[in-house]
């Protein structure tokens, strides 16, 4: 599915001390009706949210990952320390007092979207609640799509951006991004 004719992308950069921070921009054809940002997971390209990308600006939606230091290729050291003291506590950065993060999750107050996959090693079912539960002043909509819904034998972390295998998905959450109450 090509969507090249309906969207075009920029390149991004900008400093932030010694490091870069950048990331691309999809613009629709039209003025967008939303923006979806999508934070590329560790050691993931961000070549591999293109398709996704492309599918989101063809429905009139907005998109820009984050990308720091190019991910997927090298991490800073003192990020993947943090990530790893996170990892060993019961309520993952919750717990970690200098981020905030109870806090900082019960002041959102949108609607919120947690889309995930049921066979995930990484973001599993109960991960996902476990990080959404904290949004107590949002309004959440947990969704996990398994396998067999999307006709495939496995989803994993990546399946939902996955052109073959997520796309029967895509529809349904560019539905929710659009809906207006």
């Amino acid at each position: 599915m090509s969507s090249a004719s309906t969207s075009n992308s920029e390149r991004l950069a900008t400093s932030v001390g010694s490091d870069t921070i950048a990331g691309t921009l999809w613009h629709p054809a039209a003025t967008p009706v939303g923006v979806v940002i999508v934070n590329p997971a560790t050691a993931t390209p961000e070549r591999f949210y293109s398709t996704f990308a492309e599918y989101l600006t063809s429905r009139g939606l907005g998109y820009m990952p984050g990308k720091r230091l190019g991910i997927g290729e090298d991490l800073p050291a003192a990020a993947m320390l943090e990530w790893g003291r996170w990892a060993r506590k019961p309520r993952y950065f919750f717990d970690d007092p200098s981020m905030g993060a109870v806090e900082r999750a019960a002041a959102v107050d949108l609607e919120v979207l947690a889309s995930g996959a049921s066979d995930d090693p990484w973001a599993s079912p109960s991960q996902m609640d476990a990080l959404t539960r904290h949004l107590t002043s949002a309004k959440v909509e947990r969704r996990t799509y398994s396998p067999a819904d999307l006709g495939t034998a496995n989803l994993g972390h990546h399946g939902l951006l996955r052109r073959k295998v997520g796309e029967a998905a895509w529809p349904k959450l560019v539905d929710w991004l659009t809906a207006s109450e």
